[in-house]
């Protein structure tokens, strides 16, 4: 009896402790928690590999499942990601032992040692110490090649916008010594950037990205995405004649996009649009390549037609050294092909007669380095056509580098190569279009290159998601630098295989969206913003135009893009 009560005693000290230090014990206390469980307590774990945003979202997801919503926070704090869970009485622990990326209790020099996986030697990008000393870099070169983990793997060079000068070098595995190696290098410019992977900006699933988020917006917030009133001034009629006509039973996405705010109550069913959208314009799509060959699924308008009509093919060196072919979609899931049918395609897209110029961008392991790649082959290519400035916009949907800032990104190696390319492109008046990203459930503002690039002096234009009825859903990221959102949840459109439509919920698939609003625009004469604009202010005009009531309007808490067809267009075109 005596002992009985001793042992009653013990554990009422160990649950009422107010700050429980057996958390960072390590994973042997595991074992432990279902006693601790009898009496609501709280557990904190961690994710092994914060970088991962893929494995956050998988460890998000099944904490969510396991504990309920409610019960599972995720504190983002810099540098020390976890998740707080409300432990109730009976909960048990037992499925968090053994589960992958998770670890009880932060990070120490120990539990280094004693991890079971051992990870790969890193990839990276060297940037040249002087882009101009040709044969600095090329000595530079040579020595990259003496250092890299697998003598036979290719190094891509990227070269200075408009010169034949290299001033970086990626796909750079290296050890620890000889990345210490290379960053005392005199030729190369000290730190080195990350070469990590590329991810699409899709979610995960449909269903559970449905929910609404309804925190309030700040004023400064707010006020980032106004366009001032001086913009809808400046906005002319059209000398062209616009002649508007109908996509009957058009996907919803399109008829979401031209549904006037005075018709928001109706309901739509076909999307009416300029019958000249897009004519002489170019769409840049960098992506996984898109099967521009295949037909789309039978339709009311469309029946068994091309999807793509108008193709100009690109491809980065890197794709083309994989002997990867310029027509096939390298994505699993038809991501490249998804999001250019969205712009450009002839059932699904908002641009029907722009040209789509798909760039290519290697597919297996894809990397930072080939999204660079991929900016460089763009601005190659728009240098050499300098007729096709005023008709051209570029998008790509992929992200990056996961808990970036922008003030971070100000000395980010692999930022500032971006903003080399991108300045390039805006000096030429060239708009980008960008994916917000989808990790609104933990990161809730943009928080990936190149998005997170946007400001005054690098005009990026970030688009988030919505659904049918103008709910944001908590994936799409938001935040002061988001431009404007387009349909992003329920948005069909041609995969890579013949005759099959797809769909995958994401902002990935709202960008392709403005970007074919924006292609339609550059067809008009004179322009809807103000003509005289050249270069990047040119870029910014185009930016702040469509936030306007001329391009856009609110629906609930959102500003969504619109492709300026009013009540009397629809009447015209005999719309229903």
């Amino acid at each position: 009896m005596c002992f009985l009560f001793i042992l009653l005693f013990y554990a009422e000290m160990v649950l009422s402790n107010p700050s429980p230090d057996i958390w960072a014990r390590g994973v042997e206390t595991l074992s432990n928690l279902n006693l601790l469980a009898s009496r609501d307590t709280s557990l904190t774990v961690y994710p092994t590999e914060p970088q991962n945003t893929g494995q956050l979202l998988e460890i998000h997801k099944f904490l969510k499942g396991l504990y309920g919503e409610e019960r599972v926070k995720f504190n983002p704090q810099d540098g020390s990601l976890s998740w707080s869970i409300s432990l109730h009485n009976g909960d048990t622990s037992d499925a968090l032992q053994g589960h992958p990326g998770l670890r009880l209790g932060e990070e120490t020099e120990e539990s280094k040692r004693s991890e079971v996986v051992k990870r790969d030697d890193p990839y990276y990008i060297a940037i040249a110490a002087n882009p101009d000393d040709d044969e600095q870099t090329k000595a530079t070169r040579e020595f990259l090649n003496s250092k890299v983990k697998n003598p036979n793997q290719e190094i891509i060079e990227l070269h200075k916008p408009g010169t034949d000068h290299v001033m970086a070098w990626g796909n750079l595995q290296l050890t620890s010594d000889a990345k210490a190696a290379v960053e005392g290098y005199e030729g190369i410019k000290a730190p080195l950037g990350d070469d990590s992977e590329v991810t699409d900006e899709r979610a995960v699933t449909t269903d559970e990205y449905l929910d609404v988020r309804t925190a309030p917006r700040s004023d400064e917030f707010w006020f980032s995405r106004r366009a001032s009133k001086s913009v809808e001034k400046r906005a002319s009629p059209v000398k062209r004649a616009v002649t508007y006509t109908k996509q009957e039973g058009a996907p919803a996405h399109l008829v979401m996009i031209s549904q006037p705010k005075e018709m928001k109550d109706d309901k739509l069913k076909d999307f009416v649009y300029d019958q000249s959208a897009g004519i002489g314009t170019y769409i840049y799509v960098i992506d996984s390549g898109a099967a521009y060959n295949v037909k789309n699924v039978s339709s009311t308008c469309f029946n068994g037609d091309k999807e793509f009509e108008r193709v100009e093919p690109l491809q980065t060196q890197h794709s083309k050294d994989d002997g990867e072919k310029n027509e096939e979609d390298g994505s699993a899931i038809s991501h490249g092909t998804l999001v250019s049918s969205q712009a450009v395609g002839r059932k699904y897209g908002v641009a029907k007669a722009a040209t789509l110029v798909s760039v290519k961008l290697r597919s297996k392991d894809r990397r930072i380095i080939d999204f660079l790649q991929g900016l460089e082959t763009v601005t190659k290519h728009l240098e050499g056509k300098p007729d096709r400035h005023a008709k051209s916009v570029v998008i790509s949907s992929l992200g990056f580098k996961s808990q970036m800032t922008p003030e971070k990104a100000k000395t980010d190696p692999d930022a500032g190569l971006m903003r080399t390319y991108f300045d390039s492109l805006f000096e030429m008046g060239v708009p980008f279009v960008s994916s917000s990203g989808n990790l609104g459930d933990l990161f809730k503002t943009i928080d990936r290159l190149p998005k997170v690039l946007e400001d005054k002096d690098t005009p990026i234009i970030n688009v988030g998601a919505v659904d049918m009825d103008g709910n944001k859903p908590q994936m799409s990221q938001d935040g002061p630098q988001l431009t404007i959102s387009a349909p992003g949840i329920g948005v069909t459109g041609q995969t890579k295989e013949e005759g099959k439509e797809g769909s995958q919920p994401g902002t990935s698939h709202a960008a392709p969206l403005v970007a074919g609003v924006i292609s339609t625009y550059l067809n008009y004469d004179p322009p809807p913003w103000d003509g005289s604009k050249t270069g990047k202010e040119r870029v910014q005009a185009i930016k702040d135009f469509i936030g306007t009531d001329a391009s856009s309007w609110a629906r609930k808490d959102e500003r969504v893009i619109w492709n300026g067809a009013k009540k009397a267009d629809h009447q015209a075109a005999g719309a229903s």
